[in-house]
C-alpha cells in the first residue's frame, strides 16, 4: 500500500474515531473521567541518554531540556542511568548492577541533581526508569545474599524463566528482606535527588502486592508521585500505578501502514484496549520506543518520514498520554539499539 493511500485512510478514519472514540462525552462504552487525573495534559519524553553524548550524557540532556520543552513535553523519563552489568552482559541499561549508583559514563550524582532541578525549573516532572523484577549477574545481592534470588533445583541462580533474558538474575519476591532493601532503594532516588515517580520495567513479572505496598510508602514520601507501568494489565492500577500501556495499538499501528492489518483492525485495538481503564488518559500512547525503535526506525517502521509523522498523530488523536521517544523527533532513518 502506497503512503499517500495510507494517509487518506487514516485522515478519514480519525475523522470518525475523534467523534466515536476520542471523547468519553461522546463514547457511550467509555466511563467518565474521574474527577482529578495526575495524568491530564502530560506529554512524555522517553530519553535515552546514551544518545545525548558518550560521556556526560546527563549533563548533556541538561543543555537539551529547552528543546524538548518545545516539543510539549512536561514529564522527562529516563531510561535506567545505574551502573550496568558486565558478568554475561549484552550491553543492555536494564542490567542493573547497583540500584543505588549512576552509570559513570552518564555522569554523577550531581549531574543528576542538576539535571532534576532545571527540568523542574521548566515545569517538567523527572521519572526513573526502576527495574525491579531482576538484576545484574555481578550485582552484590547475588554473592551476599543468594537467597534473594530464584533459583533451580541444584540450588543455582537462574534467569527469569521463559523470557531469554540470559544477562540478568531473577529476584525472588518471596523473600521479605528483598523486597524491603528494592523499596529502600526506590526511597533513596526520592529524597537524594528529588525523583518525581518511576517507570517500571517489566511491572506484570513484580507481585502486585509488592507495588502496592511500595506504592504506598512512596507516596508517603512525595504525594505528587507519578508511577508508569510497562504493562498493560488493569489490576496493575488497583496496586497504585497511574499510567499503563497502550500495549498493542502501535504494533497495530505498525501493520496498517505495512499493509497487513485494516484500520479496521487498529479500531479494534484501539476498542479494546479502552475496555477495562476508567479513563483514557490513564493510557500512555506512542507510535515507537526503544524497543520498537531497536528493530526499525519510526522512519522504517511507517515507510517514509512523512509516514512516521502521521503515525504519532495518530497514535495521540487515540486519546491518552503521548509519549515521544528520544531520536523520533529527528526522523532517524535506521534502527538504533539501546544494547
Amino acid at each position: 500500500m502506497r503512503i499517500k493511500d495510507i494517509l487518506k485512510i487514516l485522515c478519514s478514519s480519525l475523522l470518525l474515531l475523534n467523534f466515536t472514540g476520542c471523547s468519553s462525552d461522546d463514547d457511550p462504552d467509555m466511563p467518565p473521567p474521574a474527577d482529578d487525573i495526575t495524568t491530564d495534559g502530560m506529554v512524555i519524553y522517553e530519553a535515552n541518554p546514551a544518545l545525548f553524548g558518550e560521556t556526560q550524557a546527563l549533563n548533556g540532556l541538561t543543555a537539551q531540556l529547552p528543546r524538548i520543552k518545545k516539543l510539549e513535553a512536561n514529564v522527562l523519563w529516563l531510561m535506567p542511568i545505574f551502573q550496568q552489568g558486565e558478568k554475561n552482559a549484552v550491553g543492555s541499561p536494564y542490567c542493573v548492577k547497583d540500584y543505588r549508583a549512576i552509570n559513570p559514563a552518564y555522569g554523577t550524582l550531581s549531574d543528576l541533581k542538576a539535571l532534576v532541578t532545571k527540568a523542574h525549573a521548566e515545569g517538567m516532572l523527572v521519572i526513573l526508569d526502576w527495574v525491579a523484577n531482576h538484576t545484574a549477574w555481578d550485582h552484590a545481592w547475588t554473592t551476599e545474599h543468594k537467597d534473594w534470588y530464584t533459583q533451580d533445583a541444584n540450588g543455582n541462580i537462574v534467569s527469569p524463566p521463559g523470557m531469554g533474558w540470559d544477562d540478568v538474575a531473577d529476584l525472588n519476591y518471596d523473600n521479605t528482606a528483598m523486597r524491603a532493601a528494592m523499596q529502600e532503594a526506590m526511597l533513596y532516588w526520592l529524597t537524594e535527588a528529588d525523583i518525581d515517580g518511576f517507570r517500571c520495567d517489566h511491572a506484570e513479572g513484580v507481585p502486585n502486592d509488592f507495588w502496592k505496598e511500595t506504592i504506598t510508602k512512596l507516596r508517603a514520601a512525595k504525594s505528587t508521585l507519578l508511577m508508569l507501568a510497562e504493562g498493560s494489565q488493569t489490576a496493575l492500577y488497583d496496586a497504585g500505578f497511574d499510567m499503563l500501556y497502550a500495549w498493542n495499538f502501535a504494533y497495530k499501528l505498525q501493520d496498517v501502514y505495512a499493509g497487513s492489518a485494516s484500520v479496521a483492525n487498529l479500531y479494534d485495538t484501539h476498542r479494546s484496549e479502552l475496555a477495562s481503564v476508567t479513563d483514557k488518559r490513564l493510557l500512555m500512547r506512542y507510535s515507537t520506543n526503544h524497543d520498537m525503535a531497536s528493530e526499525k526506525s519510526p522512519v522504517q517502521a511507517y515507510q517514509t518520514k512523512e509516514g512516521a509523522f502521521s503515525a504519532f498523530v495518530a497514535s495521540i488523536s487515540m486519546g491518552g498520554c503521548p509519549m515521544i521517544y528520544s531520536s523520533q523527533e529527528l526522523a532517524y532513518d535506521k534502527a538504533l539499539s539501546f544494547f
